[in-house]
């Protein structure tokens, strides 16, 4: 099969990642070694993480989240002190969330 109809239809159904993986494989000398299940692994591979990333990008947009911030940014090592005076008296609570 000739790569440029190959490319077109990659793209007419949508999979533009695949295509752009594709692409890279045929320029890639050390892709040929690998076999056509190895080869079409990464090429399905390259295409759903590019749609969980723009599914990801998309429900962040449409979160509409006052602040910008990303998941790697929140800090949750910091422990916590809980008084528990009235239920028990001279009793301190220390977690961690980890």
């Amino acid at each position: 099969m000739l790569t440029n109809p190959t490319l077109q239809y990659l793209r007419q159904m949508k999979l533009g990642a695949m295509a752009d993986a594709y692409t890279q494989q045929l320029q890639d000398p050390n892709a040929q070694s690998l076999t056509f299940e190895e080869r079409f692994g990464l090429l399905v591979d390259h295409e759903w993480v590019n749609r969980q990333n723009h599914r990801q990008q998309r429900l962040i947009r449409e979160a509409r989240l006052k602040i910008n911030a990303a998941p790697e940014e929140i800090e949750n090592h910091v422990s916590r002190t809980v008084f528990c005076q009235e239920d028990f008296p001279g009793f301190i609570i220390t977690f961690s969330l980890v």
